[in-house]
């Protein structure tokens, strides 16, 4: 059951890479999960995703790294972080008296909008430029 778990994962977060690869990956990776503390078990998964992520953004072609890419890269950068504070700093004033995974929960939704308004914002800028130049 576990692998079914790790295989809709990884295929989620690397949709370029082929089933027969994503199904040898995700039994080394529920492998690799025995050996970490229950306690720990979120900051795996988080790692997991964070390493699977950052493996299909750098392995793009070079023409699809615009400025889109770096926005959203810039956007995920926090939120690889914030899963370590919350595992890490559970018993903290601030992860306690919030909510370590509600401050996380708010902060996807949050970082991914502020990515899309500027890429949004650059390429309508970037777009109304070009009108202008042909006009």
């Amino acid at each position: 059951l576990y692998q079914v778990f790790w295989f809709g994962l990884l295929k989620g977060i690397m949709p370029k890479l082929s089933y027969t690869k994503v199904a040898l990956l995700a039994p080394i990776v529920y492998f690799g999960g025995l050996f970490v503390r229950h306690t720990l078990d979120f900051a795996y998964v988080q790692a997991i995703l964070s390493v699977g992520f950052v493996w299909t953004q750098l392995s793009l072609p070079k023409k699809e790294k615009d400025f889109g890419y770096a926005a959203f890269a810039a956007a995920s950068f926090p939120l690889a972080i914030i899963p370590w504070i919350e595992s890490m700093a559970c018993q903290s004033y601030v992860v306690s008296k919030f909510g370590g995974h509600l401050i996380y929960d708010a902060a996807i939704p949050i970082f991914f909008i502020v990515a899309y308004v500027t890429s949004w914002r650059h390429y309508s800028s970037s777009s109304t430029e070009v009108r202008e130049k042909n006009a």
